[in-house]
């Protein structure tokens, strides 16, 4: 019977101290071997005497070379405390100590972590510690030169330097990945800020402070600030899904639905491609451009675009575009005044059977779109040109002499345009029964005349 493999625990993870003390370890192996063939003392002294002389040489060299390192007597005063505490740990390691001072330690975290801190990645550090590296090795192979050393110890002590300035650069690693972990919180908290001062409403200040916040919130959030966004809604269930492409260039709040991202138009049209990917996502609109200071009105459209696919007041495409749904929009601003209107304006049209409503209502359109003749309107809707004549009779019949009132002619246009999506599909949330006394056209059929062809 075979047996059952035992479990592996995992490793624990080690101390800073006992990294720290395992790299020194490492480091002064190489030393311990070939020491007894040199003076040290001699030779760790002469090393001395050449150091204040390579700390200013090499912080001038790296504040030239490395962008980074550039800057003031604080910057400079950072590199050179981490150089001289380098240089008198790795003495000691020459000199058989191991140092209990975790000074070396944190100095190149904290230069790792100010590098993280001002948005860089450790490329600057890895050419520093190169150059260091560089530096180092010529003034200890120029003294052990000087002092005759065989080139056994020669070589060991390269050993020694390399995994000297191997320890440093993962000290220096160690700290950059924390700085990078505060700097994305404090760039989460920023970018909350930021979205709260685009996409809400109630402002202090001029229209100028809150564009002037905005920049120096976008900076700070390492949000790329266009000249023109647009606000997407997105319904969901369940969790949100996590956009696959990188997206610090979309700000975000998917804590609940609808999820709310800020974002370029053209951005917007790929995380909305990416997004329909995922089953969780029912239904995406996407607002008109504006600019930054502009978004609350754009978003505020955006939601009402997904509530009207609720209330069924528009198609329920899975992507929504405010700017194709700008009629519904302004009349759906009140559903039922919409609803009224249809009762009002056109009554006629909602005894018709639905097919002959909808033909009609299209022939309308297409006709108060145009005022042209028949056969122009006809090249319009894509039908012969004696059927729009046929239609124009109908209408004459259902509307007479109100098709001559320019003010039943526009909000009839408006009404039409709103409700002509529900009656495609079949709706008929608009037959709210008898409807108000209005005024009788003239020609309005009566009961029992002939009904078109279009049925």
């Amino acid at each position: 019977m075979a047996s059952v493999p035992t479990p592996r625990r995992p490793r624990r993870r080690l101390t800073d101290t006992e990294r720290r003390a395992a790299w020194l370890t490492r480091v002064q192996a190489p030393l311990d071997e070939a020491r007894p063939e040199v003076g040290i003392p001699e030779f760790v002294q002469a090393l001395q005497e050449r150091v204040p002389n390579l700390t200013q040489q090499l912080v001038h060299t790296l504040q030239r070379e490395v962008t980074a390192f550039a800057g003031g007597k604080t910057r400079r005063a950072i590199i050179r405390r981490a150089a001289r505490s380098a240089t008198g740990e790795f003495f000691a390691l020459l000199e058989g100590t191991v140092p209990n001072d975790p000074a070396v330690s944190q100095s190149f975290q904290q230069v790792g972590f100010g590098i993280a801190s001002e948005g860089n990645t450790l490329e600057p550090m890895h050419i520093a510690l190169r150059i260091a590296h560089l530096e180092a090795w010529r003034v200890l192979s120029e003294t052990a030169t000087t002092h005759q050393v065989s080139t056994h110890f020669l070589g060991s002590l390269g050993e020694a330097l390399d995994l000297y300035f191997a320890h440093l650069e993962e000290e220096a690693a160690h700290g950059h990945t924390h700085g990078v972990q505060m700097r994305d919180a404090d760039r989460g908290v920023i970018r909350e800020r930021l979205l709260a001062e685009i996409c809400v409403d109630d402002h202090f200040g001029s229209a100028e402070d809150r564009a002037d916040r905005i920049t120096v919130l976008a900076a700070g959030a390492d949000w790329p600030l266009a000249s023109e966004v647009v606000a997407m809604r997105v319904a969901f269930e369940g969790e949100f899904p996590t956009l696959a492409e990188p997206h610090h260039d979309i700000l975000m709040d998917a804590r609940r639905a609808p999820a709310l991202l800020v974002c370029s138009p053209q951005r917007a049209e790929e995380a909305s491609a990416e997004l329909l990917l995922h089953d969780s996502v029912l239904r995406i609109s996407i607002s008109w451009p504006v600019s930054p200071t502009e978004l609350p009105a754009a978003d505020r459209i955006a939601r009402r675009t997904l509530d009207l696919v609720r209330l069924r007041e528009t198609s329920s495409h899975r992507v929504l575009r405010t700017t194709e749904h700008m009629y519904q929009l302004w009349i759906h601003s009140e559903p039922e005044l919409r609803r009224r209107l249809v009762n009002e304006m056109l009554q006629p049209l909602l005894t018709e059977k639905p097919r002959s409503r909808r033909l009609l209502a299209e022939t309308l359109l297409a006709w108060i779109a145009t005022r042209d003749s028949a056969p122009i309107v006809a090249e319009r809707m894509g039908v012969h040109p004696q059927t729009v004549r046929y239609r124009q009779r109908r209408m004459r019949e259902v509307f007479g002499d109100l098709l001559e009132d320019p003010e039943f002619i526009a909000v009839a246009s408006l009404t039409l345009r709103a409700s002509l999506p529900f009656w495609r599909i079949g709706d008929d949330a608009d037959l709210m029964g008898p409807a108000p006394q209005r005024r009788p056209a003239k020609g309005t059929p009566v009961t029992g005349q002939r009904r078109s062809q279009d049925e």
